[in-house]
């Protein structure tokens, strides 16, 4: 009988250890969170004269779900966007084992101050989005770094998943520790 309860403990350790390998240990931790650094975020270049604007959409981004990365480069006095600047990104995180991930988009370049990245970050935590700028008419260059936090995502079917596990491991458990008590 006592192994009968020791079984049913085991079973229930067991389901738990899946369902947070399955899930990623960091999301029992942690809530889904919005952007420490807001959103949209703003990077001034007071010595080229240079505003650049980021967003993201949506503004709590997920693994493995699409992120539109939107950029606007603007005079910082007039506002005007600057056209024809060559802008070079690099998305840069860790992945799940812990190893340095880096991603490049060189060459976008639009003329009317206004680019857009489309991308599916694909691991929990926090990403440095990198830009640097290159113009020749007004001629400068500058570099801007954006911190982006990505969470887990917390859809309906995710949070079905992950009460259905408890339920069925609460079931067992509790049906094993009846059966023991009454034998």
């Amino acid at each position: 009988m006592k192994l009968l309860y020791k079984l049913g403990m085991m079973l229930v350790f067991v389901l738990s250890l899946l369902l947070a390998m399955t899930y990623d240990i960091e999301v029992f931790a942690k809530f889904a969170y919005s952007q420490l650094a807001g959103n949209p975020q703003i990077w001034k270049d007071t010595e080229n004269n240079v505003r650049i604007l980021f967003s993201y959409s949506p503004n709590n981004p997920a693994i493995n779900t699409r992120t539109e990365l939107r950029f606007t480069i603007n005079d910082l006095q007039s506002g005007a966007p600057f056209k024809n600047v060559l802008i070079t990104v690099n998305i840069i995180g860790n992945n799940s084992f812990g190893q340095q991930k880096v991603v490049k988009f060189s060459g976008l370049s639009d003329n009317r101050g206004n680019y857009l990245i489309n991308y599916a970050f694909p691991d929990l935590g926090t990403y440095q989005v990198i830009m640097r700028t290159k113009s020749s008419d007004p001629k400068f260059v500058t570099l801007a770094s954006f911190p982006v936090t990505v969470a887990l995502e917390t859809s309906l079917s995710n949070i079905a998943i992950i009460g259905i596990i408890v339920v069925i491991a609460g079931a067992i458990s509790a049906g094993l520790v009846t059966r023991y008590r009454y034998k």
